[in-house]
């Protein structure tokens, strides 16, 4: 996890959630985009414009800091770094 000096505990929170569950968030929502907010899955899509269009739907939350948006990958991927 990104550690910064802005974190919230409801953002850890939320991001402890997504990796407590991974497994089953993955099984449930596999390749798909999501965002967690109080411990919830509240939008899920595989396309990146569908997520979008469905967290514009939901709205402002009143504390976005707190939610968390993870991309969950139903296959290991070895991930390759250009700099």
């Amino acid at each position: 996890m990104l550690e910064t000096k802005t974190e919230t505990a409801s953002f850890k929170e939320n991001w402890k959630f997504i990796e407590d569950n991974r497994d089953h968030l993955t099984e449930k929502y596999p390749d798909h985009w999501i965002a967690v907010h109080d411990k919830k899955v509240v939008a899920a899509d595989p396309d990146p414009r569908e997520f979008v269009a469905k967290m514009r739907k939901i709205g402002p939350f009143p504390d976005p800091g707190k939610g968390v948006v993870e991309l969950l990958i139903s296959e290991e991927t070895d991930w390759i770094h250009l700099w």
